[in-house]
């Protein structure tokens, strides 16, 4: 091991150009009339800045296609092809908790998904069922959590890409939820449809204060079933007093608010109370509590690179290196290194997303020489 310090069918639909299609009046007017006002609060709270306020994602002309799952959502896959000369070999990006994917391709000059692509693969940026752009079965689809994406989500997006990609695998990256969810999968049904994986901030092990954790727990037991929080509208709230983030260290303020404004996703409160099971647990384990999803991984064949920032998330970030079988990479960024910055930092395309594109490289199913491009990703 090196360790480095520093429902298919649904794919039959046709793909869809991503476009803004013209909106309701009355809604592009709101819109607009939120963005002023964000924009003069920025200026009211911080006059001295003259930094500007939000930077947009680099959405460019990100294609859609959709998943089914078994009991009947459907979430957007959104994805960037494959360039000439490239392998086409689909890689799987997975977002965190509480973000969407713009947090993956925010920007086109540095953002992991856009340095993918450079490199020869196709992108698909998946979503889940807690995303504002799923579609719920019905009016009241019930509560899900973590092991529901897991078991139902995941498999769904993986069959979607394999039929649109003609591939029979799919390499996975996961951050922070994404990550975890590759695990959750794994552990439910093994490794037959992943070739590699990489899992950037993805915690298996957690430790809280007793005391913290039974606050948490209660203020959780309040919360009714099916109540979504709203996660993305506090972030749009907060955005004009932020000039810096403490999980986006290396990210200038433009691209923090713009963050908060369109990366950000509310949270289902049956998702949140598994997380905080696995604090009270104090590993990453099923909504009772009685199986660890990592244990569940045991003897699965598969090359796994983790890559975590601080020295005290090593044993949790590396722990499924211990249980896998295969080749496998652990890469510590360091404490000047937030939760987002290995996707959204300033450095990250130079020092983070060349490591990953050898990892896969060297662990993708066919042998292919990526020397045509390896000077645009490390350029």
């Amino acid at each position: 091991m090196k360790h480095h310090s520093l429902d298919p069918s649904s794919s039959a639909l046709p793909a869809l150009i991503e476009e803004s299609q013209a909106p309701l009046k009355g809604t592009s007017l709101t819109q607009t009339a939120i963005k002023v006002a964000l924009h003069a609060a920025f200026r009211g709270i911080q006059p001295q800045n003259r930094e500007a306020f939000a930077k947009k994602p680099d959405v460019g002309r990100l294609r859609r296609l959709y998943y089914t799952t078994k009991d009947g959502w459907r979430a957007p896959v959104y994805y960037l092809p494959v360039l000439p000369l490239g392998c086409g070999e689909p890689v799987i990006i997975a977002h965190g908790l509480g973000v969407n994917h713009n947090t993956l391709q925010f920007d086109q000059e540095t953002s992991l998904a856009w340095t993918l692509q450079r490199a020869g693969y196709a992108v698909y940026l998946i979503s889940y069922r807690c995303d504002s752009g799923a579609i719920s079965p019905t009016k009241n689809s019930g509560d899900y959590d973590f092991d529901d994406i897991a078991h139902k989500d995941v498999p769904a997006a993986i069959d979607a890409v394999l039929e649109h990609s003609s591939f029979p695998k799919a390499i996975w990256i996961g951050h922070g939820l994404g990550g975890q969810l590759l695990y959750g999968h794994l552990a439910n049904e093994g490794a037959g449809s992943i070739s590699a994986a990489t899992t950037i901030c993805s915690p298996t092990l957690f430790s809280e204060a007793k005391s913290a954790a039974k606050a948490r727990a209660l203020a959780l037991s309040l919360i009714p079933q099916n109540l979504t929080l709203p996660i993305k509208q506090l972030a749009t709230l907060a955005a004009p007093a932020l000039r810096s983030h403490r999980e986006m260290k290396r990210v200038d303020g433009p691209k923090v608010r713009g963050v908060l404004l369109y990366g950000t996703e509310s949270l289902n409160s049956g998702l949140l109370r598994q997380v905080n099971r696995w604090i009270n647990a104090g590993f990453l384990c099923n909504r009772g509590g009685t199986v660890d999803i990592v244990e569940g991984m045991a003897n699965i064949e598969l090359p796994l690179q983790v890559i975590y920032t601080s020295p005290s998330d090593a044993s949790g970030a590396a722990r499924p290196l211990k249980f896998l079988k295969g080749a496998s990479d652990q890469i510590e960024l360091g404490d000047t290194w937030g939760l987002f910055d290995p996707l959204l930092g300033e450095d990250a395309h130079r020092i983070v997303h060349p490591k990953i594109v050898e990892w896969i490289n060297r662990h993708r199913l066919e042998t292919w020489d990526s020397s045509r491009v390896n000077a645009v990703v490390t350029g």
